[in-house]
């Protein structure tokens, strides 16, 4: 977060927006764990087919848990650094790690919801040009905050012209 506010000449954010650990860990921690009971029961399932002693193959069998292990907890591990990262605020834009988008880029879209949103009680907002605020808790309406931001950016155009709290100008097509 330190580095964000170095890229921004010390600007400090105006809202700080969290996700949602929950919503971001709990599904890859499902998938992780089945995808791990696939694997080891593959292993199991080729052991059966081989004949080897039985100090080898529970030694394989060690060893396939012990690589399960570590590969979950790897992938936990990141999963909850990428929902730890908070979305920032700031005058002129949102800085989400090194991505951003500035609010005069916006083209804000209904929120929406997919099975596990509804089920952990998230949503997640399209900005436009890739931008997406993932696993937002819903008591945290965001949009009209967006909204304030892009008028307050003073940036909208209306009928040929630009309008802008300090300037107006036509646009010459």
């Amino acid at each position: 977060m330190a580095d964000i506010n170095k890229e921004n000449n010390e600007e400090k954010s105006q809202y700080v927006l969290n996700q949602s650990l929950m919503r971001a860990v709990l599904p890859k921690l499902f998938s992780l764990l089945i995808l791990g009971l696939i694997f080891y029961g593959g292993v199991l399932l080729n052991l059966g087919l081989l004949s080897l002693s039985l100090e080898l193959e529970s030694l394989i069998k060690m060893v396939s848990i012990i690589i399960l292990v570590v590969l979950v907890l790897f992938s936990l591990l990141l999963s909850w650094r990428q929902a730890r990262a908070p979305y920032l605020f700031f005058s002129n834009k949102i800085n989400f790690k090194n991505n951003y988008i500035n609010y005069n880029q916006i083209i804000l879209s209904s929120s929406k919801q997919n099975i596990l949103d509804k089920l952990l009680k998230t949503y997640s907002l399209d900005l436009g040009n890739g931008f997406v605020l993932r696993h937002i808790k819903l008591e945290q309406q965001v949009s009209d905050y967006i909204k304030q931001m892009i008028q307050f950016n003073g940036r909208w155009v209306n009928n040929g012209k630009i309008k802008h709290e300090r300037y107006t100008k036509t646009i010459i097509s």
